[in-house]
Order: structure tokens, then C-alpha cells, then sequence
């Protein structure tokens, strides 16, 4: 009988296969950016980084720069991300998503997804994450029901926590 977990993998891969070069074509678009296979990191780094992603986000000791808007103030965190993006030309991160676990992360310019971050998070399907390849410096765009000290708000807040370069292109 074949391991469950090798099968699992193997039908990730295909599922993979079959979604990739559409995502990809997607994602370029919404990026304003060519974007090809060859900007995918393989599964198993994609795993790691996304684990030290989550990991540096909880960690209180080392907390990256938090900012929070009202659902309704959501256009001021584009343009908060938009400025960023303006002078991060040439910086390449990980952009995680909802397909990471098929294809892997992809790897592109930090200004190609912060100047149009509302157009990828349509296509990423999931909060907007990215990281430099050392973790070094990174963002994370949350839309969540609970403000940072744990009040429910109705409508919902967008939260952006920011680190490293990005946190100083913040204003932080």
C-alpha cells in the first residue's frame, strides 16, 4: 500500500501543476509584473519561511510595528502600503498565499506588490504576508473582528504589522 502522506503530496503536486501557470498569469497582472515559475520557492522552504513568519508575528519580545484602521479606513492602509512600496524598487520578497501548499511561495519585487496591494490580495486569497528571504524585514495585512487589544469590533479592522525596512519606510 502507498504511505497516505506520500500520496497526499503527490496530488498536492498535481493540483499544483494544473492551477500554477493561470495563478502565475494572474498574479503578474495584478503586479503589473512578469511573473514565471521560476519566482517559485519549492514547498518545503515556502513551509519554513511561513512558519517563521507566524512565529515572528505572536512573538511578543520581538513584535513587529502594529497599525490599525477601522474596516471603513482600509483605503488608508493601501496608501500606507502604496508609500512603501514606492521606495522598496528592487527589494525581493516572499509573497505568501492561499496556494502556497501547491505551488510555493513566490518570490517578486516588494514595489510590484505594495503599489497594488488591493489587486494582489484578490489573487493571494488570504492575508497579504511577505518577508525578505532572511525574515529580516517583512509585512503582514490582516483583516480580523478583534482590534490589537482584544476587543470586538463590528465591520472588522484592517491591521498592518510591519518590521525591519519596511517598518522604517513606515514612519516607525
Amino acid at each position: 500500500m502507498v504511505d497516505q502522506e506520500k500520496l497526499q503530496a503527490a496530488i498536492r503536486r498535481n493540483r499544483g501543476r494544473l492551477i500554477r501557470d493561470q495563478w502565475l498569469h494572474v498574479l503578474a497582472q495584478a503586479c503589473g509584473r512578469s511573473v514565471t515559475s521560476d519566482n517559485l520557492i519549492d514547498m518545503t522552504e515556502t513551509a519554513r519561511l511561513k512558519c517563521a513568519l507566524i512565529a515572528k508575528l505572536i512573538n511578543n519580545a520581538h513584535r513587529p510595528v502594529a497599525m490599525q484602521w477601522t474596516k471603513d479606513g482600509e483605503s488608508q492602509a493601501y496608501a500606507v502600503l502604496a508609500a512603501i512600496g514606492r521606495q522598496s524598487v528592487g527589494i525581493d520578497v516572499v509573497l505568501f498565499s492561499s496556494v502556497d501548499d501547491l505551488i510555493g511561495a513566490c518570490v517578486v519585487d516588494a514595489s510590484a506588490v505594495l503599489e497594488h496591494a488591493e489587486d494582489v490580495l484578490k489573487v493571494v486569497k488570504d492575508d497579504l504576508n511577505l518577508v525578505t528571504m532572511d525574515l529580516a524585514h517583512g509585512l503582514s495585512l490582516q483583516r480580523n473582528h478583534y482590534s490589537t487589544d482584544g476587543g470586538f469590533v463590528k465591520g472588522g479592522v484592517v491591521d498592518l504589522f510591519v518590521w525591519g525596512r519596511f517598518a522604517a519606510l513606515a514612519g516607525h
